[in-house]
């Protein structure tokens, strides 16, 4: 395991062992998450874990939350009319109860000129509803796999 992982893997520990902190606010909530991190060469790994209130992110947009798929598609959309991102096959997973929809997303960043991967990952859990950001600007698709991973661990501990 590199160290940066095995750094992150403790973040994200600590991350799932803290009480989830006020919903953030809807507009920061439903804008790109991925511009939450500031993408750099030396960076190389990020995870974002964005909690929220489903009625909140519903009267804000005037649609309907009901699952997991919903809220990841409006995440997507939102993306997509800031980045015009390349977006992978949105897939839903179950995991210990957990349900979740997840997809890959590509795009190239402009003020950085470089590509930047990711997973997003989104749960709606109750009145709660999670996104989850994992990614690097310098690693393919497959290096992400463990980190989905563990993204997906802090999302069903939380």
């Amino acid at each position: 395991m590199r160290p940066t992982f095995a750094l992150l893997a403790a973040l994200l520990v600590a991350c799932a062992q803290q009480p989830l902190p006020p919903a953030t606010p809807t507009a920061r909530f439903v804008a790109n998450p991925l511009a939450l991190a500031e993408p750099s060469p030396a960076a190389s790994a990020m995870v974002i874990i964005l909690p929220g209130q489903v009625a909140d992110i519903e009267s804000a947009s005037g649609k309907t939350i009901r699952n997991s798929k919903d809220l990841l598609e409006y995440v997507l959309a939102g993306l997509r009319a800031e980045q015009n991102p390349n977006v992978g096959l949105v897939e839903l997973f179950e995991s210990n109860g957990l349900v979740f929809a997840a997809a890959q997303v590509s795009y190239y960043d402009t003020d950085y000129r470089l590509e930047v991967r990711a997973w997003v990952a989104a749960t709606v859990r109750g009145e709660r509803a999670l996104v989850a950001v994992a990614g690097s600007p310098q690693e393919e698709f497959d290096v992400y796999l463990p980190l989905f991973q563990r993204m997906v661990r802090t999302l069903r501990l939380l």
